[in-house]
């Protein structure tokens, strides 16, 4: 993979030059191979490229590139798994190619056929910027799932475009106020919902989307795919239904195919291998296609509870794999913490992180590509509080409104001291029980659906702590008007925003910092829409999740080595918050350091971090963002949004 970055501004010649290197001098982690920059002073247009060499490894892959009849040049970060068919139709339209590389058949499709008929045709992760000569037009297009990030900032007719966002942070004109409104996703969620970043003046592009930058006028974006519209398509299958012999044979038939086409590369590639159900099918499908040993990477912890590494070994003695795993200490994981902010480019709170990146750098020191099974989970429902949130919501539904309403007064009455200590004092059963309902009746509001937001919510009312912050998540509300299924409603919001902004930004940013490739076969756009027009029957069945995943993995590996509860990928961050890392977390969470920055509300911030100590409550998830978010700014140096320090002056130090 590689880092792009670019400048779109008229009249702002003279002074691409520096400025492209400052943003491409950012990203050099993303690709530590090479560099090149594209500028045309006239135009105002720059391009620049980081690259991590995978597919032709000569100079003919270097980039920016332009196409054969020099109409069109191209800054491109992904991998196109359709590249060979491609190429032959290209050829056969007397297209000569200099290399092999994908970048230049993607180039000459464009100039072939478009843009707009090249991006229903490809099959990748891939996230480019591409301007057309001819119209001085640029086009900015991220993949269909999200798997690749694209940011972009645009203000007084100037365009901005990079990877991440600390490419734009790199340019001393780029204003790094904060978005309070991504503090307040960070809080609630643990991540940033996109298009929001951390900085008020910068958008991610959106999955599936297009954004056209004319040579005057504002930017605009149009979707070419989108998975809401999948969903709402598809509908009339999943109501039909399919036989599930069927519907295994078409899906290990899909499974197949993505993993042999993800398996190409000029370089040493392996497969991340937890031992769960999704990693296990990719590994199994990657020995069968491979013919030979594939290398599987593991990694484990000397907690029994958090250690999926015996497992792993097991799957991967029964394939025959090439098996790596590390098993990681205390030290080496709470090493990693200090560079967080720098690896996540963005304050992200999942505690997995540090595993994830502890994982990309093991397999980094023997292959630079790696395929993981991220993605099953959203598509083939995966998650365990699908069915939680299904058997609560079924139970609520059975109430009356009127009884509802009275339970939720009850409740907020019953769980008042709570809810006026954030949550976080309990002193009674009762009362540390009604605050729980409390938080469960409210989120489930007029519609009973809307229970699942108890489940992602960490900081329910982010503005309680951090006044000024707020949540607008207006995609929760879009997904209701696709489906009215509760199963097929919380895969798609999930498919939407916490597999984009988080799992699959987690891996990009670890993979990216380690320079190593990953690749996610079961995000083949093919295998979505296939996992969409399934009923949920096929997914989740006799209180099993991924049934169909299963039924392919169990030709593969046996029943026994599998078919076990989803253990997770995290870190015991409660107790190391409580121990190892007390000193660093007391630092961040200091009245100092929080009235420095302006954003939380010290006094709030205080009485978890005690009752955290105290041991009344486990409050690490909480207080983790709290920590990315200031460990980030402290690393940035940043400066704090609207409301600023001041606003603090009367808290005591």
């Amino acid at each position: 993979m590689c880092g792009i970055a670019g400048i779109f501004e008229q009249g702002g010649g003279r002074l691409l030059v520096p400025r492209i290197r400052r943003m491409t001098g950012a990203l050099t982690h993303r690709g530590p191979d090479g560099s090149g920059e594209w500028i045309n002073a006239e135009t105002g247009i720059a391009l620049g490229h980081r690259r991590l060499s995978i597919i032709d490894l000569s100079q003919a892959g270097s980039q920016p590139m332009a196409s054969v009849c020099g109409r069109y040049r191209i800054s491109y970060n992904g991998e196109l798994y359709n590249t060979s068919e491609l190429r032959e139709r290209l050829s056969q339209l007397g297209v000569r190619f200099v290399g092999t590389s994908d970048t230049e058949v993607l180039v000459n499709a464009v100039a072939a056929w478009g843009l707009e008929a090249v991006l229903q045709d490809i099959n990748g992760i891939y996230a480019f910027a591409i301007w057309d000569r001819q119209t001085r037009t640029l086009s900015l297009v991220r993949d269909r799932m999200g798997v690749k990030p694209l940011y972009w900032s645009y203000s007084d007719g100037k365009l901005l475009f990079a990877s991440e966002v600390r490419a734009f942070a790199a340019l001393p004109e780029f204003d790094r106020s904060i978005d309070m409104e991504a503090v307040g996703s960070l809080l609630r969620y643990n991540y940033i919902l996109s298009p929001m970043t951390i900085y008020r003046a910068a958008r991610s592009l959106e999955p599936g989307m297009v954004l056209t930058v004319p040579p005057h006028g504002a930017p605009t974006a149009r979707p070419y795919w989108n998975i809401s519209e999948v969903v709402a398509r598809k509908a009339e299958d999943r109501a039909h239904g399919i036989r599930p012999e069927e519907a295994v044979e078409r899906l290990e038939a899909l499974l197949n195919d993505a993993v042999s086409r993800q398996l190409v590369s000029d370089v040493p590639i392996g497969v991340f291998l937890s031992g769960g159900v999704d990693s296990s099918t990719v590994a199994a499908l990657a020995q069968k296609a491979a013919g030979s040993p594939v290398r599987s990477f593991s990694i484990g912890f000397e907690s029994s509870e958090l250690n999926e590494a015996v497992m792993a070994k097991a799957v991967a003695d029964h394939l025959g794999t090439d098996h790596t795993e590390l098993y990681v200490t205390e030290k080496d994981a709470l090493d990693c913490v200090p560079r967080l902010p720098i690896i996540y480019d963005q304050p992200l709170a999942d505690p997995s992180g540090i595993p994830t990146f502890l994982l990309c750098s093991l397999a980094r020191r023997h292959v630079t590509v790696a395929l993981t099974g991220d993605g099953g989970d959203e598509s083939f429902h995966g998650y365990s509080r699908y069915a939680k949130a299904a058997r609560i919501h079924s139970r609520l539904s059975d109430i009356p409104q009127t009884a509802l309403s009275l339970a939720r007064q009850l409740a907020n009455v019953t769980g008042a001291g709570h809810i006026r200590q954030n949550g976080f004092e309990y002193p009674g059963k009762l009362a540390r029980a009604g605050w729980h309902a409390s938080r469960l009746l409210n989120y489930a509001g007029e519609d009973v659906r809307d229970v699942y937001m108890h489940f992602l919510s960490h900081w329910p009312e982010p503005e309680a702590v951090a006044p000024g912050s707020s949540v607008n998540d207006a995609r929760w509300q879009a997904s209701k008007r696709v489906t009215s299924d509760l199963h097929e409603l919380m895969m798609l919001y999930d498919s939407l925003t916490y597999m984009t902004d988080c799992v699959l930004a987690k891996t990009d940013r670890a993979s990216m910092a380690s320079s190593l490739e990953a690749r996610v076969p079961l995000l083949d756009h093919r295998i979505v829409e296939l996992a969409w027009s399934l009923p949920t029957n096929v997914k989740y069945r006799d209180g099993a999740s991924k049934w169909i995943l299963r039924q392919v993995l169990h030709k593969y590996v046996p029943q026994a080595l599998v078919d076990r509860p989803k253990a997770g990928f995290g870190a015991p961050i409660g107790l190391w918050l409580r121990t190892a890392i007390r000193d660093w977390a007391e630092d961040l969470l200091s009245r100092k350091t929080l009235r420095k920055w302006g954003i939380v509300d010290p006094t709030a911030i205080e009485k978890v971090w005690k009752a955290h100590l105290s041991g009344r409550v486990d409050a690490g998830g909480r207080l983790w963002s709290i920590l990315m978010l200031h460990a980030w700014l402290e690393e940035t140096g940043s400066p704090a949004p609207a409301i600023g320090a001041s606003d603090w002056e009367s808290v005591p130090a």
